[in-house]
């Protein structure tokens, strides 16, 4: 999308509380960004061993409007499974791409565990690291649509791992001088300054406009505009890649386009001689396919000018709305026409909002699974390997008004993010970009945080949204991706876990969200009591056990947003609630029950060793 005020698909997501009693000390994950450090701007660090500030007490504000409550049968959407559904799997034991998600209802008791994490069977959706993967669908978002840069999201940015910025409408304005020289836009040299600035390697959207250079409407160009055009595009690819700042990036992806089988802005189809048509058009996909193979060529001749960076042409970034708009599914023809024209792909792209378990009423197939796994039949289909599927744009919902948007800033977004992983995972996805950055735009530094973003700004302080500490919870994994076990009579339940030589973690959460547009978006799940367990670890004796937890008291910006108060710093960070000692008997270990409220996720790391004093996990 151009910005997030786009036309919202039907699309929702879930919500989440979590009752539980601490052990030991409450701690939190601190990140303080440089200016609070420098300032002392920032709210004043907890002590040792006490809680954040206390949430806002319930009943004494008027909290910020809420997706309203179904009345009684009014499910006519779809839902996200249901307590009776048992979750399904296999914990796929080969790394074979398109695995089973690495769980498996629990059919016997090998121990009195409810979800139970086997450290000895290796899982793998991808056919590669899968924990790796997980961490590759975060390492970017779109750079933020507002003044500032990069500079007050760094340090939250740098905390979950991002490694690439994505950069849309920034070729906008750019053009090719009377002498063939490149002229980059001054929008896409500002993002490519903070992006260097950081570190960060470049993702950049490229094909658009039309280059306002070019004034021959682009249905009338003949073969000369097209090579000027094609010369274009080469100079731009080589700016990025090695001219721009003298040395240019690393690494670079150029991405094709924008969602053309849905945008509502004419310009972005701009080979159309009546580019008024309706989202779906058949001419929509004809003209993406006059400019893909510009860029695609573009992109090939550049990088063999340099053999030593990673540059990559990516496309059709396209969500799944061709599977109702046309009945079709533009990414298989796209794969296919790619092949009979030899054109270079090194990316798969797709965009995706909302349900992610059932996709859009009476669409069969369009959750994000299925969305992702028929892609991954086109590309076996094609020939074409291994390549790789990025969601290259994502989030809760795109829709920013107050009952669809409330979702992209509370406990509700880290229940989503945390499935979102794991589906995207059994989908072979493998690298992602989130909606934005942050949730502000222009000169404003007071965020909107309806906006599916990863932090709210507000007076200029980034705070984490709770999907951020979902994403959080899976750069603290250790090792490789194990199989998890979970209850065949608690659907809603699922678990992602890791093990190393010697320590483990897991993560539940507990998920079920009815998406039905336009009004009813509603949270499914109910209280889930669980028991965490260990099984075949390779370490035995004293453990220390810390547990961290995101729900709607917990580790969640919108607690103070919906009071109507300014965030607390600290009480918005992923915060640790359990810090205690248990000991492991010939590889297994078993913790006590907790229960994970509507939509809770909750993070489990288990490490060999004893700390004195520690008290027992009870």
């Amino acid at each position: 999308m151009d910005t997030y005020n786009k036309n919202t698909r039907a699309v929702v997501i879930a919500v989440s509380v979590l009752l539980l009693s601490h052990t030991a000390v409450v701690d939190a994950m601190v990140l303080v960004p440089p200016h609070l450090r420098t300032t002392g701007q920032a709210p004043s660090e907890p002590a040792p061993g006490t809680a954040p500030s206390p949430a806002p007490s319930e009943g004494t504000t008027t909290p910020a409007p809420v997706p309203p409550a179904p009345s009684s049968g009014s499910n006519s959407g779809s839902s996200g499974g249901g307590n009776s559904t048992p979750q399904t799997g296999g914990g796929t034991t080969s790394p074979t791409p398109g695995g089973a998600g690495g769980t498996t209802p629990q059919t016997g008791g090998i121990i009195a565990a409810s979800v139970v994490v086997d450290a000895a069977r290796d899982v793998s959706d991808t056919g590669g690291n899968d924990l790796a993967a997980a961490r590759a669908l975060f390492r970017s978002a779109s750079y933020p649509e507002s003044n500032g840069g990069l500079e007050s999201s760094i340090t939250l940015l740098n905390g979950i791992g991002q490694t690439y910025s994505r950069t849309i409408n920034a070729e906008d304005t750019s053009y090719l001088e009377a002498n063939g020289v490149l002229n980059a836009s001054q929008r896409l040299r500002w993002n490519l300054e903070w992006m260097k600035r950081y570190g960060y390697n470049a993702h950049v959207i490229v094909g658009q406009r039309q280059p306002a250079f070019l004034t021959t409407p682009a249905s009338q160009w003949g073969a000369n505009e097209w090579a000027i055009y094609e010369d274009y595009a080469t100079k731009f690819i080589r700016f990025v890649v090695a001219e721009y700042d003298a040395t240019g990036f690393p690494a670079t992806i150029f991405e094709v386009g924008n969602e053309i089988d849905i945008t509502g802005d004419t310009r972005d189809l701009w080979t159309l001689a009546n580019p008024s048509v309706s989202q779906g058009d058949d001419t929509r996909y004809q003209h993406y396919m006059r400019i893909f193979p510009v860029w695609s060529r573009a992109v090939q001749r550049v990088a063999a000018e340099y053999p030593g960076r990673s540059v990559k042409i990516a496309g059709p970034a396209l969500g799944g709305q061709s599977l109702f708009l046309s009945g079709t599914f533009w990414h298989e023809r796209f794969l296919a026409d790619v092949v009979v024209n030899g054109l270079r792909l090194d990316m798969l792209t797709h965009h995706f909002y909302g349900d992610l378990l059932n996709g859009w009423a009476n669409t069969p197939g369009s959750s994000l699974r299925a969305q992702l796994q028929r892609m991954r039949r086109a590309i076996n289909t094609t020939n074409l390997g291994a390549l790789p599927i990025m969601i290259s744009e994502y989030g809760p919902c795109e829709g920013s008004v107050a009952v669809f948007g409330h979702v992209n800033y509370s406990h509700e977004s880290a229940a989503w993010a945390a499935t979102f992983v794991q589906e995207a995972l059994a989908g072979t996805a493998t690298s992602g970009s989130y909606l934005l950055v942050r949730d502000n735009f222009g000169p404003s530094t007071w965020g909107s945080p309806t906006v599916a973003s990863i932090t709210h700004i507000r007076d200029g302080i980034d705070y984490p949204k709770p999907n951020y500490n979902a994403f959080r919870m899976f750069t603290m994994l250790p090792g490789t991706r194990k199989a998890v076990t979970l209850p065949a009579q608690q659907g809603d339940v699922r678990g992602f876990a890791s093990a190393d030589a010697s320590s483990a973690g897991l993560i539940a959460h507990n998920y079920n969200y009815r998406y039905n547009w336009p009004s009813d978006y509603t949270d499914l799940s109910v209280d889930q009591s669980v028991v965490p367990g260990f099984t075949n670890l390779p370490f035995s004796g004293p453990v220390i056990v810390e547990r961290y937890l995101i729900d709607r008291n917990t580790s969640n910006v919108a607690r103070y947003l919906d009071a109507g108060q300014a965030p607390d710093y600290y009480g918005s960070m992923l915060t640790r609630v359990e810090y205690c000692s248990a000991s492991v008997a010939q590889g297994t270990l078993v913790l006590p029950a907790r229960v994970l409220g509507p939509s809770a996720v909750s993070l489990w790391l288990v490490r060999s060793g004893a700390e004195a004093g520690l008290q027992a996990c009870q």
